[in-house]
């Protein structure tokens, strides 16, 4: 089962499609690979179904319970999995200098 992006600017003539559920390389468990910004629909099912599945399975991703919601202090630092983590950032206040470096390292992925 893949999911296709709804964000146009991602997407060459035809979008791209991606794996909904991934194995994570390192601990081999099941994951959901999904993004809730660009995600659009499912292959295989009609568009209301695609996205009904998608809005069921991102509530159940986005319980309070599973949730880390962090509070910012000087001096903190944020290093998550980005291979199995859903992550976004709440609006900001632009005046309020912000400073971020980000590197990435590469590994599998696997279906």
């Amino acid at each position: 089962m893949r999911y296709v992006h709804r964000n146009p600017a991602y997407n060459p003539t035809t979008p791209p499609a991606h794996p909904l559920i991934c194995t994570h390389p390192d601990t081999r468990r099941k994951m959901l690979f999904v993004s809730p910004s660009s995600a659009n629909g499912i292959e295989g099912m009609n568009d209301e179904e695609g996205k009904s599945l998608l809005n069921q399975l991102l509530e159940h991703a986005t319980q309070d319970k599973l949730v880390w919601r962090h509070q910012w202090r000087v001096g903190d630092v944020m290093v998550w999995d980005n291979r199995a983590t859903l992550h976004r950032r709440d609006a900001f206040d632009p005046a309020e200098r912000r400073l971020m470096w980000r590197t990435q390292m590469l590994g599998p992925l696997t279906v």
